[in-house]
């Protein structure tokens, strides 16, 4: 988990996104659980996750307690 963590981030700073953004952090952390895609393919995984995000599917994923988790571990990293 701490390498799809840190990929995201180095992702998040070539793409030159805002990771104090809380939907920016919520993008990553959807990236990060979705295990399917490889890390490799993180960065673009991200990309799409942060030009179409879905506000409805975001609060939704917020409410469960693998995203709390993970974003705890995101924000140790950033903050």
């Amino acid at each position: 988990m701490e390498t799809r963590v840190q990929e995201a981030i180095r992702c998040a700073q070539l793409l030159e996104i805002d990771v104090n953004d809380k939907n920016v952090r919520g993008c990553m952390v959807a990236a990060i659980m979705c295990e399917q895609v490889h890390e490799s393919n993180l960065g673009t995984l991200l990309n799409l996750a942060y030009t179409s995000q879905s506000i409805v599917f975001l609060h939704a994923l917020k409410q469960t307690e693998e995203f709390k988790f993970i974003y705890s571990l995101l924000s140790n990293h950033l903050d």
